[in-house]
């Protein structure tokens, strides 16, 4: 078809270099009795019935620079344009010996029946998805975020009357890049259209203001807070304490270097009991509950699990250390 389209513009061109100007080709465009459009703007060939004829005057307009889409029409907006009006506009143009004779009704009822999509309303969702996929992830729930560069593969409309027919979803996982379709769905019709957004995913982590000595108790003071992405990061996310969860009780096991992010693995926690402590042992079961000394076995914190030796009985038991000098152990 566009070679056919090509051929006769070529062909044209020709005539005219030899000094044919005169020859005029002139072809009848039937015109529509209804149009619907999403755009402010009616053009010329959104007014044709014939596919041919339409496709002609779509391609000259785009080649040829001319404003074919001269009709404004607001949101909501029913316009009626005169075939004579529509006739006068096209044929004032130079169209190097292409001539239309426009046929079919004398007015045309053009109505806008939608709007596109703005890409701030399309943001407004995105950034709701990502707040609800943070909150199921307990662990990224204190992660801020920002987005932008929004790109879609075709702009997008929705139909007056319609706003909650559309929404986006996100596709996993997420990236500096991430993925997300434009969903809209109408009875039992759906369409989608995919799209691109760049996105900043941060969170709060504990880095080490100066270098901190083995054996040296750590306290928030000894660190700052800096914003560390979650995305592609190479630090590795589960490998460093977050701003909410600094490991109180806690004591450096190894040098760790100023400007270091403060992993699990560079620290332990200070023992409460150490070997040789004597303690008390609860033994505990549903309907049971004996006290007796016991002598820890190895150095814990609380919250440990620590094994105990009964001095009497040469007995171990391993239970949980709950308090400062208490072992309970559930039978």
């Amino acid at each position: 078809m566009k070679m056919i389209l090509l051929t006769i513009f070529t062909t044209l061109s020709l005539f005219t270099n030899l000094g044919f100007a005169s020859l005029v080709i002139t072809r009848t465009a039937n015109l529509k009795s209804e149009v619907q459009t999403w755009s402010n703007q009616v053009c010329i060939w959104n007014l044709l019935s014939d596919d041919n004829i339409r496709g002609i005057v779509e391609m000259k307009c785009k080649s040829s620079g001319i404003n074919c889409c001269p009709f404004e029409i607001k949101d909501g907006e029913k316009v009626n344009l005169s075939k004579a009006d529509i006739s006068s506009i096209f044929n004032k143009n130079d169209w190097g010996g292409y001539h239309l004779e426009f046929a079919g009704p004398e007015i045309i009822h053009a109505e806008k029946i939608g709007r596109k999509v703005d890409s701030s309303e399309i943001e407004a969702k995105i950034k709701n998805e990502l707040e609800k996929i943070l909150i199921e992830n307990p662990k990224d729930q204190d992660c801020s975020f920002q987005i932008g560069n929004l790109k879609l593969n075709n702009d997008v409309f929705i139909r007056f009357g319609a706003e909650s027919s559309w929404r986006v979803e996100i596709l996993r996982p997420l990236n500096t890049q991430t993925t997300f379709k434009f969903v809209q769905e109408s009875g039992v019709t759906r369409s989608q259209t995919m799209g691109t957004f760049d996105l900043k995913l941060e969170t709060d982590v504990f880095f080490t203001k100066n270098a901190i000595k083995p054996g040296q108790e750590i306290t928030k003071e000894d660190f700052e807070i800096r914003k560390v992405s979650v995305l592609n990061n190479s630090y590795g996310l589960n490998s460093f304490f977050r701003k909410e969860n600094f490991p109180e009780g806690s004591r450096a096991k190894q040098s760790i270097m100023a400007g270091m992010p403060l992993s699990p693995s560079f620290i332990e926690k200070i023992p409460t009991v150490k070997f040789g402590d004597s303690v008390t042992l609860i033994l505990r079961s549903d309907n049971l509950k004996i006290s007796t000394k016991a002598v820890v076995q190895s150095p814990a914190g609380i919250g440990d699990t620590v094994s105990v030796q009964i001095s009497k009985s040469n007995k171990t038991f391993h239970g949980k250390l709950t308090d400062s000098r208490v072992v309970e152990v559930w039978l």
